[in-house]
């Protein structure tokens, strides 16, 4: 409010700076509240409004899928989302676990299904063959 009316002052607007300078006075010198600040409500949610989807739920979800079609590449960002999401929909009551635990299954399939092609290809072939 002084820096407004130091500012209105350079202007040459005088009387709106006198207001100004006046109502910071009048703020500095107002007592403290003993409760401290007003603290600042979230506006109230209609009661039968459903909670919001975890974004890190469709994300895990989103790389299983595409981990299917990608050689099993997002499955470690689908664990890592999928366990994210875990935790932030148990703690915040949001929507989502489903998707998350989805999403780490699919990871965790995939790199089990590409971990057993990787031994196949590397396995030594039998003796007989």
């Amino acid at each position: 409010m002084r820096n407004l009316a130091t500012l209105l002052r350079g202007q040459g607007r005088g009387a709106e700076a006198e207001s100004w300078t006046r109502y910071a006075d009048a703020v500095a010198t107002r007592p403290a509240s003993p409760y401290g600040p007003p603290a600042h409500h979230a506006p109230p949610r209609h009661p039968h409004a459903k909670p919001p989807l975890n974004s890190y739920a469709i994300y895990a979800l989103t790389f299983g899928l595409v981990g299917l079609v990608t050689c099993g590449l997002p499955s470690i960002p689908a664990i890592v989302a999928g366990h994210l999401a875990w935790v932030r929909v148990r703690r915040s009551g949001e929507r989502g676990l489903g998707l998350a635990l989805t999403g780490i299954a699919l990871g965790w399939i995939m790199i089990a299904f590409w971990l057993l092609i990787l031994i196949g290809i590397l396995a030594p072939p039998a003796e007989g063959e």
